[in-house]
């Protein structure tokens, strides 16, 4: 059975970024079994390789949740994976999202492992831990982890929220939350760079990142208890 010709694999591009040439080669078993990759950035394709039978080229405006979600606009296939331009495919990756794709599973969104490559501070490995129990046991994965979900889904939680600061994944899974759908780990890891905690410092950033976390997970927290109240009360 053919499973990939129902996959869209959406790939935001911020300008001048070209990190996404050393992901395609990742996906081509993908796109061989017909799958087809959305890259999506508010600047013109920059050569050939970007515009191909398997491989689109969309110019949307500007902002990860609007390129996401034109991504999503132009495909009209069954699922969507939303990948990171400078993520990269472990050994487990395919396999858990062929297994995926071929189950049967309640509607819900998927994520992968995180881990990182070697181009940041020797310190990733506590930060790889940290996203595990983060995603894990908080149901508070990230985009960098790969979301993966039926089209429905997606479209039924309202997709990216384009008004966001930042943490537009972020509230993508609360939103799966709030709908009454569940998070679950595909089983894979994706690895994906660690350079701007190098460039930045990693104390500096996780203080950074854990702190924006809190400060939107609070109120997500609370609307999520909230439904969960009241569809509580719903029941005969």
């Amino acid at each position: 059975m053919a499973l990939y010709p129902q996959l869209s694999i959406i790939i935001p591009v911020a300008p001048g970024d070209t990190t996404w040439r050393e992901l395609l080669p990742d996906l081509q078993p993908v796109l061989q079994e017909g799958g087809e990759v959305l890259l999506v950035s508010p600047e013109p394709p920059p050569d050939r390789a970007a515009n191909t039978q398997a491989v689109k080229w969309i110019v949307s405006a500007s902002g990860r949740a609007q390129q996401m979600n034109a991504g999503a606009g132009h495909s009209s296939r069954q699922w969507l994976w939303f990948l990171h331009a400078d993520s990269r495919l472990d050994p487990t990756t395919l396999p858990a999202l062929h297994s995926i794709i071929a189950g049967e599973h309640e509607p819900r969104l998927w994520y992968f492992r995180l881990e990182f490559l070697a181009d940041g501070s020797a310190l990733m490995p506590i930060t790889a831990f940290g996203a595990w129990l983060r995603s894990r046991y908080g149901g508070m994965p990230f985009g960098d982890q790969g979301f993966l979900l039926p089209r429905s889904l997606f479209q039924q939680v309202g997709g990216y929220d384009e008004t966001a600061p930042y943490g537009e994944d972020h509230l993508l899974a609360w939103a799966v939350r709030q709908h009454g759908f569940s998070l679950g780990w595909s089983g894979g890891t994706i690895r994906t760079s660690a350079r701007k905690y190098r460039q930045q410092g990693w104390l500096r950033t996780s203080t950074r990142h854990g702190l924006l976390t809190i400060r939107q997970a609070v109120p997500q927290y609370l609307k999520w208890r909230s439904t969960q109240r009241n569809s509580k009360r719903s029941l005969p």
